[in-house]
């Protein structure tokens, strides 16, 4: 694990230091000779170029591994750039500038999505909630690193242009990153993929995407997102172009104000982002961004109106979005992304990733380019953008409660796929009817379990009329699952009593399957209110030795139960628990006493309350009571030598004549 974290780590730093080299001197060049007005046409670039590279990937992918691919599109990155270092060293011509305009925005997404869909595969999806934002938290700290050396080196170097040569080497070292990652892990990262029938590799790219309702929702979560990162991008660069006029002295911000960015995001990401994933999941992932850029925006909006917006405050806040911003997509988004992919087959996770992210910001981008010259050539001010971005951030807000649903209904799907499906009885006549009643009866839970699969399809005259099915059954699943947590609380308490004194090895196994048959319980009160198939085969995952298996399967009881349940029917569910985990996962419900074995063994046989009601318990009550109790055994057999239950009877016989 500590290798695969470092090596992903790595990439990422080396990804955020050679953006920051390239965005500094491209940037500042680019400004210097043609302004913040010409941003939109690279905007539009952007959309048509990531067409093209959307296109020419999904094509790739289904020829070359993984880490062909990621070879491959870091070795034309490291070509484009040297190239342009070149023309720029041997001639004024900044016109290149514009093409690695073009080309920032269309490799941060590109070298996201191939880390993470290395991450996918070398992760399960309660690893990558752990410790993913970590990793994406590379890009931070090596974009803060590499601005901050960039805006020192400008004037050593003599300007911007050198800083392009040292980004070749930077592209260089990412690459020989990759090389080593798949070197080591082979089996995941350089296996060919599996070719697709005709008819899905000759559908339009488009309607590919459009066909999984999870990856359209995504989709237009990922444009939202990149498209208000985008405009309030472009609020700091044209406002901070504005007041820095000379290229170096813009550079300088640049360099600064990158820093600035990314080492908030790697504060973020170190404190705050894992334990907060892994504390409330996807669902604030996906809506922490939103949300914190909605009341920043609000904000900047409300002062733009008041002090105008060529005022210190409107640009210090401006600056503010576009911090909480990156460190929360850093942090957040990126990570909870990634993750929605784990709601889908293996075999479909790239290439709804490669539509996603390859595609999803550059349409983003071309959007935000035509809104910008429509608002120059409409002649309106600074402040519609900011308007505009309130209004795309609340519709992002919306998308992330949307995605969060499709997430969990995605991690249903995936687990259940049963390699058959039963077909539900219909029952037709009395003597069905009584067939279902003798197993709804059953002290078998399988058996109950068929009894009611017939009645859910089952209406009119037979079943439904016969056996009133609960309403509302999500309703009562906590006060049901409460109730079983008392329970095994106790029975756990009991086990943690009893020795291996003599006797006492049949109450034990007892009590053990008392314990199995709360997990039962709880796996069919889940299936009740949650579904039979998705419930039934994420248990039955839980005990997968495989860790992506085991992790998509707490993901998605988490997901489908809620955070206030899921924990509970975990702790009664989950096979992996030893009797310590157990009870401490369950400590909030246990009884809380510290009563000795033989008190144990009085109450089970006893059973002053009525809390037990089990015969079986009290027959192996009796039976260890000779080796818990000693002499004391014969007094407590007394009363249950005449019982009705043979079982009882005779034990509790055994027991008074038994010696001491």
């Amino acid at each position: 694990m500590r290798t695969r974290l470092a090596l992903l780590t790595g990439q990422t730093t080396a990804l955020g230091a050679m953006v920051a080299f390239l965005v500094v001197p491209a940037s500042a060049l680019f400004l210097a000779r043609y302004g913040a007005d010409a941003l939109p046409f690279a905007y539009l670039a952007v959309a048509a170029a990531g067409v093209a590279v959307s296109m020419a990937m999904r094509r790739a992918q289904n020829r070359l591994s993984l880490a062909s691919l990621a070879v491959t599109v870091l070795a034309t990155y490291v070509v484009m750039v040297t190239a342009a270092w070149t023309v720029l060293g041997m001639s004024d011509g900044l016109w290149v500038t514009f093409p690695l305009l073009v080309l920032f925005p269309l490799i941060i997404p590109l070298g996201f999505m191939l880390v993470g869909a290395q991450s996918g595969r070398l992760l399960d999806v309660r690893q990558m909630k752990a410790h993913l934002p970590r990793v994406m938290g590379g890009f931070s700290l090596g974009f803060g690193i590499g601005g901050l050396a960039a805006a020192a080196l400008v004037e050593p170097l003599g300007g911007p242009v050198p800083l392009l040569g040292i980004d070749a080497v930077v592209g260089v070292c990412l690459l020989g990153l990759v090389v080593e990652t798949a070197r080591r892990f082979p089996a995941e990262l350089r296996a060919t993929p599996d070719p697709l029938p005709g008819a899905v590799t000759g559908r339009p790219a488009l309607r590919a995407l459009l066909g999984n309702r999870l990856v359209l929702v995504v989709f237009g979560y990922q444009v939202l997102s990149a498209a208000v990162t985008q405009l309030l991008d472009y609020l700091v660069w044209e406002r901070a172009a504005a007041r820095f006029p000379d290229p170096s002295d813009l550079a300088r911000f640049q360099g600064v104000f990158g820093a600035i960015i990314n080492f908030a995001a790697v504060l973020f990401v170190a404190l705050l982002a894992g334990r907060l994933l892994t504390r409330w999941g996807v669902a604030l992932g996906l809506a922490a961004n939103p949300g914190a850029v909605v009341v920043l925006v609000a904000a900047g909006t409300v002062l733009g109106l008041g002090s105008g917006t060529g005022s210190t405050l409107f640009f210090v806040v401006v600056c503010a979005q576009q911090v909480a911003d990156i460190a929360l997509t850093d942090g957040m988004t990126r990570t909870s992304i990634n993750a929605t992919y784990q709601a889908m087959p293996m075999a479909e996770r790239l290439r709804a990733q490669t539509g996603v992210e390859a595609a999803g910001v550059p349409v983003a981008l071309g959007l935000v380019g035509g809104f910008l010259l429509l608002n120059r050539a409409l002649g309106f001010d600074i402040l519609v953008v900011e308007v505009v971005a309130l209004m795309m951030s609340l519709a992002w807000l919306g998308l992330a409660v949307w995605a969060h649903r499709k997430y969990g209904a995605g991690l249903r799907r995936l687990l259940a796929r049963p390699p058959w499906v039963p077909v539900p009885l219909r029952i037709r006549n009395a003597a069905q009817q009584a067939a279902v009643d003798r197993l709804l009866a059953s002290n078998d839970p399988r058996d109950v379990e068929v009894g009611l699969t017939a009645l859910s399809d089952t209406h009119g005259e037979w079943g439904m009329t016969q056996v009133e099915m609960p309403a509302g059954p999500a309703h009562d699943v906590h006060g049901a699952l409460v109730v079983e947590a008392e329970r095994v609380a106790m029975l756990l308490e009991v086990l943690g009593t009893l020795d291996d004194s003599r006797g006492t090895a049949p109450l034990r196994s007892a009590l053990r399957d008392e314990i199995a048959g709360s997990a039962r319980q709880t796996r069919d009160l889940l299936a009740l209110a949650h579904g039979h198939e998705e419930v039934v085969r994420a248990v039955s995952a839980l005990a997968s030795p495989v860790e992506h298996v085991r992790g998509l399967a707490l993901e998605m009881l988490e997901v489908t139960c809620g955070r206030g349940v899921a924990p509970l029917a975990l702790a009664l569910v989950d096979p992996a628990l030893d009797d310590v985990a157990r009870r401490r996962a369950l400590e909030a419900h246990g009884p809380g006493s510290c009563r000795s074995a033989a008190e144990h063994v009085r109450d089970l046989v006893t059973d002053p309350d009525g809390t037990w009601d089990e015969p079986w318990l009290r027959a192996c009550g009796l039976y260890a009571a000779p080796g818990v109790l000693g002499a004391d055994a014969a007094e407590l057999a007394q009363p249950w030598v005449d019982d009705p239950d043979p079982t009882i009877a005779e034990t509790a016989r055994w027991v008074h004549l038994t010696p001491i």
